[in-house]
């Protein structure tokens, strides 16, 4: 079914339409040019550098060339190993998957300050952003789309943006953009206060997979059915089923 007129995108609603265009430009035609062009879209361009044409030539471009970086780009595409681009001068984990999680929102979970921070206060054991295996990187990835079904991320995201997220929108996505607004200054959004969705339990045990607790939490929130709790709703509908036998 087509997008309805004035939908965003998954990117567009979590506003890394640009990014993503800018690397693609990149990998379409790698060169310098259009690296540092990329580069501006990313963390780099909340630092304070000086001289942004001599840190890119001195950090990214010194022993490895345009080409180089977009290959190894395009390899992780394609294999979902983001490791070789985390090896990259100049990269690391937090400019790696920043890069790729725009290419790529449904392969690849951002591993930043920010989210692991966001991850620590959800209760989650996290790896160094600095240091993190392969292992420690997909261990986290799991951990995340977790987290965006154990609590409620997605509505905190939507009263973020004040939209609905697209329905094939990312759990990464979702979950940066609540890691994001937690660790501003201001902390409009404190990931402190959340607590666990009613159906997660059901989920972690097997009992019903994550796009029916979605479903049934968004039920109870909309006011659709005549239960304001999720727990008095799944009750309901075990003793609605029960009394058929």
């Amino acid at each position: 079914m087509p997008m309805a007129k004035n939908t965003p995108t998954p990117r567009e609603w979590r506003g890394i339409e640009q990014k993503y265009s800018a690397f693609e430009k990149f990998q379409q035609n790698p060169t310098r040019a259009t690296l540092r062009e990329a580069l501006q879209e990313t963390w780099y361009a909340e630092r304070s550098i000086n001289n942004i044409d001599y840190f890119i030539d001195e950090n990214f471009l010194a022993e490895q060339s345009p080409a180089e970086i977009a290959e190894t780009i395009e390899e992780a595409r394609r294999t979902g190993n983001p490791y070789p681009v985390r090896e990259l001068d100049g990269f690391g984990w937090a400019t790696a998957t920043e890069i790729l999680s725009a290419l790529e929102p449904d392969e690849f979970a951002l591993l930043n300050t920010r989210s692991t921070a966001g991850m620590e206060i959800l209760d989650y054991v996290v790896p160094n952003p600095q240091s993190a295996s392969l292992s420690q990187y997909r261990d986290f990835c799991d951990n995340v789309r977790e987290a965006v079904v154990r609590f409620p991320l997605r509505d905190m995201a939507k009263e973020i943006t004040g939209q609905e997220p697209p329905a094939d929108t990312s759990p990464y996505l979702i979950a940066d953009l609540c890691f994001a607004y937690h660790y501003a200054d201001d902390k409009p959004f404190d990931l402190i206060a959340l607590s666990e969705n009613p159906t997660w339990h059901l989920v972690d045990q097997g009992i019903i997979d994550s796009q029916t607790a979605e479903m049934i939490d968004d039920l109870v929130a909309d006011g659709e059915v005549p239960y304001d709790d999720v727990r008095e709703f799944v009750r309901a509908a075990l003793r609605n089923e029960l009394a058929k036998w």
